[in-house]
């Protein structure tokens, strides 16, 4: 019997943290040629002698046909969540590991926790047929379909299935949200009737382009007053003195790696950050309170912290009641609710309607490609479609 070739590998893994480490991995091939890996452990820990006795171990239960070569097909759809989390989610953002384990755990109600090989095409509609009776978006649908085809395609390379039974599901294009643009007034009139942490949030919103969660995760360390700069950038866990009290430093990753960046900001913004900074409770951060780091603090040491905790509590709800108090003071019967994000919009809308290059705008937005930012020029704001109707209003 010939003797079954094991090799000794280094496998790098970014943890949630934002560390990157080595594990000490075994690779092999089954019969059918594909891949197989076991991890020994991390690199510093378990030293090359002891990773190497794994891998001889490993051949000799190769060869007594101790360890299976080919991971079992025959689970269940509950099980294959787990084993699909397990086996890919390394590295992975904890909103991830949420949204799999969400669209699986929609799938396993709506088919029941069947064999995964008996996954079948028509159960794409029994799952759209589920989200629908509860009421569920089309958006949301589809990101579930999404997301469960991608799990079985990757089953589909692990050798668990021999083909995916929803790869010809057509899902059609993405679903967004129609753009909410805020008029000058509209701004103006939401930053009067909000408080000083309100007026500076909005403020530096829809003056910078930032992304909620980006805004929220800024420090004081990241703004610079007299150039007039806003950094974004990775946070490593760590901890920080606030008015002699020890407060937590969030890991925390920017969207994609075009997302870190130095924004600039015009002096209106730095004079509402400064503003807020002198009612500042010492806290590391501009818009995260000693109070509220503490709270989440005592959550993570509990191990009951969510991974998807909210920053600030009823953050949207807070921004909904602002634009109630502006609709009311600017007595408008029609105005259409938006959420924070769709300050970044304004932003980036404004500045394609006034002209500021594509590629400048991208850098600026931190969009991984440029296609995203393309959008803001095919839906300017009437005042730019006006001009541009204007350039040709004399021509018979």
């Amino acid at each position: 019997m010939t003797t079954p070739k094991v090799y000794l590998t280094k496998r790098l893994v970014k943890l949630p943290s934002g560390k990157r480490v080595q594990y000490w991995t075994l690779k092999w091939y089954n019969r059918r040629g594909r891949a197989r890996w076991k991890s020994v452990g991390r690199m510093g820990k378990v030293s090359r002698a002891s990773a190497e006795a794994a891998k001889r171990q490993m051949i000799v239960a190769l060869s007594n046909g101790k360890v299976r070569q080919d991971k079992p097909s025959r689970m269940t759809l509950s099980e294959f969540i787990l084993f699909h989390e397990q086996t890919f989610g390394h590295g992975k953002k904890p909103t991830t590991l949420i949204e799999w384990r969400i669209a699986g755990n929609h799938a396993v109600k709506a088919l029941g926790d069947k064999l995964l090989d008996e996954v079948v095409w028509s159960d794409a509609g029994e799952i759209r047929a589920d989200l629908d009776r509860e009421g569920r978006s089309q958006a949301t649908i589809r990101k579930t379909l999404s997301m469960f085809r991608a799990m079985l395609g990757r089953a589909v390379k692990r050798g668990m299935l021999s083909e995916n039974p929803l790869a010809d599901e057509e899902l059609g294009p993405p679903i967004s949200r129609p753009k909410r643009i805020f008029s000058h007034a509209e701004l103006d009139t939401m930053i009067e009737v909000g408080d000083v942490w309100w007026k500076a949030a909005i403020t530096l919103a829809h003056t910078s382009g930032l992304r909620r969660g980006e805004l929220l995760h800024l420090r004081w360390s990241d703004f610079d007053t007299r150039a007039g700069m806003v950094r974004v950038e990775e946070h490593h866990q760590g901890r920080y003195v606030a008015a002699g009290r020890d407060v937590p430093i969030l890991a925390w990753q920017p969207k994609t790696k075009r997302s870190t960046r130095t924004v600039a900001i015009p002096p209106s913004t730095v004079a509402a950050l400064l503003r807020l900074k002198m009612q500042a409770d010492g806290s590391p951060y501009i818009f995260l309170s000693v109070k509220r780091l503490l709270a989440i603090d005592a959550k993570a040491r509990a191990g009951k912290l969510h991974p998807c905790y909210e920053l600030v509590n009823n953050f949207a709800r807070q921004f909904d009641a602002i634009q109630n108090s502006a609709q009311a003071k600017l007595g408008v019967a029609n105005w259409s609710h938006g959420c924070f994000h769709d300050l970044r919009k304004t932003f980036a809308t404004r500045c394609a309607a006034n002209g500021v290059p594509m590629h400048e705008l991208q850098a600026h937005l931190g969009h991984s490609s440029i296609t995203t930012t393309a959008e803001y020029y095919t839906e300017v704001e009437r005042s730019a479609v006006d001009r541009l109707r204007a350039v040709f209003a004399d021509v018979a």
